[in-house]
Order: structure tokens, then sequence, then C-alpha cells
């Protein structure tokens, strides 16, 4: 696991607050429901590439900032880093309160960019190998060896990606 401290230097706290608004939009706009029932994906989950104003800004970010990072802490080599899937994630009180891992993706790495303030919910820390890890203003990078698991919301919403 990698911790990239100050999430703010790579995207600003503007452009988290941003792609919120963007994917409430886009819930509104084409009438989906908060709450959906799936298979494949948990409900909690919105593919990005979806979210057509907010797409190239997380891409960029994971291809030019990212995945600098995988290759670093992974020893990988960039022509083998590609993005698979990119979801932005709401746990909420009222919608979803546990966290549901994607487990229907294949991959190799993965990312948690956490973009709202932890005053705006309680409960969501997040554990890696059981081990708390600390979210706010950090991006989380791990490989598919790891256990990623947050703990239950418990007031408000937490939005991620």
């Amino acid at each position: 696991m990698k911790i990239i401290e100050n999430l703010y230097s790579l995207i600003t706290k503007e452009n988290c607050h941003k792609i919120i608004k963007e994917r409430k939009k886009f819930l509104i706009d084409y009438n989906i429901p908060r709450l959906t029932n799936a298979d494949i994906i948990p409900s909690s989950h919105l593919p990005i590439n979806f979210i057509k104003p907010i797409e190239t800004t997380i891409f960029n970010i994971v291809k030019s900032e990212i995945f600098s990072f995988i290759k670093d802490e992974y020893n990988e080599n960039l022509n083998n880093l590609e993005i698979n899937t990119v979801f932005f994630v709401e746990n909420s009180y009222e919608y979803n309160k546990k966290y549901t891992n994607a487990d229907k993706i294949n991959y190799s790495y993965g990312f948690i960019i956490v973009l709202n303030e932890n005053t705006y919910y309680d409960g969501g820390e997040l554990h890696v190998n059981s081990l708390k890890v600390n979210t706010n203003n950090n991006i989380i990078i791990f490989d598919n060896n790891e256990k990623i698991n947050f703990n239950e919301i418990l007031s408000g919403e937490q939005y991620k990606i």
C-alpha cells in the first residue's frame, strides 16, 4: 500500500466538489436512482466514464500521477499499466451504509480518492489489511493482494473515486 499525502496537490478541493456535483447532476439528468440493484457492480458504484464532464479529469490524474506512484511503489513498467474501470462510489447513512467492494472487477492495482472532507460524515474509516488508514486529503494506492474495507457510515455521505 502507498499513501499519497496531500490529495489537493494533485486535484484541488474545488475539483473534488465539482466531481461530486457533476455526479449528482448526472443522476438527475438521466433519472438514475442513487440506489440501484445490480449483480455485476455494487449499487453504490457508478463507472466514471458515464459522467463525461469529469471523466477526462480523473483519467488524466490516473495516467499522469497515480501510474507514476504505482511504477515507483511496485516497481511496475508504465507500459503494463492501463485503466480498466474507475468508479464513483457513494456510501451514506441513507444509501449503502456499508461499503461493498466490486469483487467481479479484475485489477492488479487500485486507488481510492475520498472526495469530501471527513466533516461531511461519521464512520467510513478505511482499513487496508485490517489496519486503519487516514484517508483525509490522501490518495491510497493498493494492489489486488491487499484487503480493502470501509467501516459503515454512521451519518452523512462519503464520496470516493
